[in-house]
């Protein structure tokens, strides 16, 4: 009987370990939930037509999913929503009021590197739904003065750009409480 456990046990894992390989964003995505004090309530329809439905200002081939939603009281309660542009990649805090959008803010950030552009910056969050806060860490990759030129635009000096330039990163921390009524409150807790 033990033999026969643990084979099923095996098969088990083998079988999650290739649905994950096979999927990379499903993979990074569970991931990440996991990683963090995660508890959801089961995500309602209404709350998937509000943030997955592509309108006219959509970006063709943008993928929308929620991908976590709790109730605050009877009429107010937030989700994560993701949109994925294939160069880009961008989560939402959404909060709604009796089955309504009320506010969004932008919490995680990563896209495509421009080298030329004289700074890169990208976002990540942490999610602590128990206590309805998230900390996003901002990371901006910015390069040394004297590979830049001086103007009315910021631009790399003829030859140089990120891959190329001395750089310097600046991480800086945001507090965001969600509140029970469906606002929240950012507070910067510093950089360095």
């Amino acid at each position: 009987m033990g033999n026969f456990m643990a084979t099923i046990f095996n098969k088990y894992f083998l079988c999650i370990f290739l649905f994950a390989a096979s999927n990379s964003y499903a993979s990074y995505r569970s991931t990440k939930i996991q990683s963090l004090s995660v508890k959801a309530d089961s995500i309602p329809d209404w709350v998937t037509r509000l943030y997955t439905t592509v309108d006219s200002s959509g970006i063709p081939g943008e993928i929308k999913e929620v991908i976590f939603y709790r109730s605050l009281t009877d009429t107010s309660s937030y989700c994560l929503y993701t949109i994925s542009t294939g160069t880009c990649f961008r989560t939402y805090l959404a909060t709604q009021k009796n089955k309504k959008d009320y506010k969004q803010l932008n919490i995680e950030q990563e896209c495509d590197e421009e080298a030329s552009e004289p700074e890169y910056a990208y976002s990540k969050y942490e999610l602590d739904s128990m206590h309805h806060t998230i900390l996003i860490t901002y990371d901006t990759t910015k390069p040394k003065k004297k590979f830049l030129q001086k103007g009315k635009i910021v631009e790399f000096k003829k030859g140089f750009n990120l891959d190329n330039a001395e750089t310097y990163d600046v991480i800086t921390t945001r507090l965001v409480r969600i509140q029970r009524k469906g606002d929240f409150t950012i507070k910067d807790q510093g950089h360095h």
